[in-house]
């Protein structure tokens, strides 16, 4: 009984651990998006960029 209880634990601890990490990964995938937008937004907003010659 102790080694279906370990068994159900890793399990339980494993998924957990998979959970934690496509979060962690979604958060910094939308921080690169939120930052690169505004980067962008920003660049398009700058008149120093004009490539008038």
């Amino acid at each position: 009984m102790e080694s279906e209880k370990d068994s159900e634990n890793k399990r339980f601890l494993d998924g957990m651990l998979k959970k934690v990490v496509v979060g962690a990964g979604a958060m910094a995938a939308l921080g690169v998006v939120f930052v690169g937008g505004k980067v962008m937004i920003e660049s398009k907003n700058d008149p120093e960029d004009s490539t008038e010659a």
